[in-house]
This record gives C-alpha cells, sequence and structure tokens, in this order.
C-alpha cells in the first residue's frame, strides 16, 4: 500500500496549521465564557448603592428589608426599610412600604395563594394554623403588633374548604370571599373589635390603615382579592 510521506518542511507547516487551529479554538471559548459571565458581571457591576441596583433593572428580593442583587451577586439592602427595621426593634421608627410596588403582596405559602396589598396596608402578616379538622388564617398588621394590640389577630379568621356554601348564608354558615381552583375561603369574624378608638394612636393607625373602614372590613376587602400564587 502506498503511504504518503511528508517532508520536514510539510511537517512543519502541518504542526503550524494544528497549534493556529488549538489557538484559535481557544480564543473561541474564550471569547464565549467573556460574553456568556465576564461581561454580565462586569456590567453588574457599576451598581454602587441599593437605588443605581435597582435603576439598572436588577431583581428585588421578597424581604424586608428589601435586597436587590446584581448579575455580579453583590447585594445591596434598602437603607431606609433597614434602618426601619433595625429602630422597630426598640420600636423607635415607623415601618416603612417597599419601594417596588410590585412587592405589595402577601404570599400564603401553605396554600399557595397570594393576597395583593396596598401602600396602607403593606405590612398585613398571617398565622396559619391547622387543627387535624380545619385549616385557617389568622391576621394582623405589624404596626398594630408594635402598639401592643391585635396580637396575631385582628378579629378575622378566613377557613379553606373545597365545598362551596349553599344559601341562605348566616354566621355559620357564611358566603365565600374569595375562591381559588377548587378551594372556597369563608370568614368568621370576632364580636368585637382588637383595638379601640378611644386611645389616640390606636385611632391614628386605624385611619391610616383602613380608612373609614372597620381593620376587619379592610382586611376582608383584600382576601377577596386573593389569587394563585405566581409559578417560579
Amino acid at each position: 500500500m502506498y503511504k504518503l510521506r511528508l517532508s520536514r518542511r510539510d511537517k512543519k507547516k502541518l504542526l503550524r496549521l494544528k497549534w493556529l487551529i488549538i489557538f484559535l479554538v481557544a480564543c473561541a471559548v474564550g471569547f464565549i465564557v467573556w460574553l456568556a459571565w465576564i461581561r454580565p458581571m462586569q456590567q453588574g457591576a457599576s451598581a454602587n448603592t441599593f437605588d443605581e441596583c435597582v435603576r439598572e433593572g436588577n431583581p428585588i428580593q421578597q424581604t424586608y428589608p428589601e435586597v436587590c442583587l446584581t448579575k455580579d451577586g453583590q447585594r445591596f439592602v434598602n437603607p431606609k426599610q433597614d434602618q426601619a427595621r433595625a429602630a422597630s426593634l426598640d420600636d423607635s421608627d415607623e415601618l416603612v412600604p417597599p419601594s417596588n410596588p410590585e412587592l405589595l403582596n402577601l404570599d400564603i405559602e401553605e396554600w399557595g395563594v397570594r393576597i395583593p396589598l396596598t401602600v396602607e396596608t403593606f405590612d398585613l402578616s398571617y398565622a396559619y394554623v391547622e387543627n387535624g379538622e380545619s385549616e385557617y388564617l389568622l391576621f394582623s398588621y405589624k404596626r398594630f403588633i408594635r402598639l401592643g394590640v391585635c396580637q396575631g389577630d385582628v378579629g378575622l379568621k378566613v377557613v379553606r374548604r373545597f365545598a362551596k356554601n349553599q344559601p341562605p348564608y348566616s354566621t355559620n354558615n357564611p358566603a365565600p370571599v374569595a375562591n381559588v381552583d377548587k378551594a372556597y375561603f369563608y370568614p368568621y369574624y370576632a364580636d368585637k373589635p382588637c383595638y379601640d378608638t378611644t386611645k389616640a394612636d390606636q385611632a391614628a393607625l386605624l385611619k391610616q390603615i383602613a380608612g373609614d373602614k372597620t381593620l376587619v372590613d379592610a382586611t376582608t376587602s383584600l382576601v377577596t382579592k386573593m389569587i394563585a400564587s405566581p409559578k417560579e
């Protein structure tokens, strides 16, 4: 069989060609790495403050206080909320609503639903209770809790069931205030309010949160807007 024999000069040319190909492949890989990872990290590193991070369109964690995350992994805490949180430990300052309106939601993780909030009701919190026969939520507002009233319950209990009550409706057979997928949500109310409107600080906070409504009515109106939590 005939076998091609290369001269020493041709072998050197072939070797140089191989090294050239290897060099070009390495350059291509390096460019892809720079384009996909290093360049975005360099662009994200331009933020030095929480406000700059937000302006650049970086994601904001739904925490309190808010945390803005850059593409290179830097974390910037909302300074106003951070100060308010620290001050809240000794009750010396007010809580601050989120700067991003999209964060005005209360996610009920146990039920996979979300309650849209307003700027006035931004600090609504909940307690989930399961007693074997039923499961329900109790609500309160962090600002009221800091006053030492409405501790964990504004006077509204929301029960989840998978059967729809039929009329005539009554205190013990309430109409559902929300329906998400196959679940129905029923309100049960306390006999008296958890706050005292004869006390100026409580009355002022009630006005701030609920306007001309009662705290229970304002909270119930939020629950009626309940939706399924967005898919991650």
